[in-house]
């Protein structure tokens, strides 16, 4: 995550708040009243508490965002048993056990148009609820999906790097913006 990701999703989400003014009002209007409470000034600080970090649905958001459109991460995964694997079009593929299979979720759910609507466009807002909360029920077909984006990976291979990752861009954006 850090050596990877970690650069490359700072650059877009600061791309992204840069291409957008409405986005980037939103997150500075979150941002100021922490930074009015602050007990030391911000070029004085070098971190910010956890508590801080988790108080940010906006940021949240538009990170969350910001990852669905470009992280493109790929998860493999061993076949445990032979298994003939039929497409949409007829035709069938044999999968051995043993073999070595690659899924990449950027071209799967992330800009899934039966998940998101107008899954190209970058939506500052798309996982926020109407209260400013979190958004975490995204459907397809009439099903709630557990997996509705997947820059992390997802079940017990998700990114470890993850919290540290997500922690250390939103200090870095949370300086650059203020």
């Amino acid at each position: 995550a850090t050596q990877g990701n970690m650069g490359p999703a700072a650059f877009w989400l600061l791309l992204f708040l840069l291409k957008n003014p409405e986005a980037l009002a939103a997150v500075r209007g979150e941002l100021e009243p922490i930074l009015s409470r602050a007990e030391q000034p911000i070029s004085q600080m070098t971190t910010l508490p956890q508590k801080v970090l988790d108080s940010t649905p906006v940021l949240d958001s538009v990170l969350s965002e910001s990852l669905r459109l470009t992280a493109a991460p790929f998860i493999t995964r061993e076949v445990v048993a032979d298994l003939a694997l039929p497409m949409a079009d007829g035709r069938e593929f044999t999968l051995r056990r043993g073999d070595r299979l690659l899924l990449f979720p950027f071209l799967s759910p992330q800009k899934d148009p039966a998940i998101y609507t107008d899954p190209e466009v970058f939506k500052y807002n798309r996982f926020l609820n109407p209260d400013g909360s979190e958004k975490r029920d995204f459907y397809k077909d009439g099903k709630r999906l557990k997996n509705y984006s997947l820059p992390w990976g997802a079940g017990h291979n998700q990114c470890l790097g993850r919290a540290y990752a997500v922690s250390s861009i939103k200090q870095f954006v949370f300086l650059v913006l203020a």
